[in-house]
């Protein structure tokens, strides 16, 4: 039976700049089964945030579900790069990463990196402005990656989603201020 259980903070997304997150899951499972998962439209269609419309892993291939992605790059067992097609975007690009991490698991790692001028949508607070995550876009990534380890550990509890956004108000805030207070000027 699923429950709902505190955050653990292995879980939480690293914040190595204001417009990126960093997720990581250590799965159960082998490295076949994950790519199969992370590469495929069935795969896919199993945990990803929506339903996949397209998904032809190649370079110059489409990976669409409510918005698109072209696939830029990949490596076969190693990772898939994505870059969000549009006639204006240039810098939002997310990477599934995986790698065999003992016999019987596989380290599995999501990056999103967002566009230096995107703005939150619906009216979400984004108090950073511009160019910076807000707490419903590390929300929706952790309950993505959560959702793909629970292909492999069906009984893993869910996370409340209103609870991850109030978790991530306030680790966002807390990361950007701690880099704001270590920037160095060039």
């Amino acid at each position: 039976m699923m429950g709902v259980s505190p955050i653990a903070l292995d879980r939480v997304a690293r914040v190595p700049a204001k417009h990126a997150l960093v997720y990581t899951r250590y799965l159960k499972a082998s490295i076949d089964d994950v790519w199969s998962a992370i590469s495929t439209a069935e795969g896919l269609s199993q945990w990803w945030v929506a339903p996949v419309t397209a998904f032809e892993l190649k370079s110059g291939g489409a990976f669409n579900h409510h918005w698109n992605s072209l696939i830029v790059g990949f490596e076969d067992h190693r990772f898939i790069d994505f870059k969000k097609r549009s006639e204006t975007s240039r810098e939002e690009v997310m990477r599934f990463k995986i790698s065999q991490d003992g016999k019987a698991q596989t380290k599995f790692t999501l990056l999103d990196s967002i566009e230096a001028d995107i703005v939150a949508g619906d009216n979400e607070p984004q108090p950073h402005g511009p160019g910076t995550v807000w707490a419903g876009v590390a929300a929706g990534w952790h309950g993505a990656a959560d959702a793909l380890e629970r292909l492999f550990e069906p009984d893993l509890p869910v996370q409340d989603w209103t609870g991850l956004v109030n978790f991530y108000e306030t680790h966002l805030m807390e990361q950007f201020e701690f880099m704001d207070l270590v920037r160095r000027d060039d």
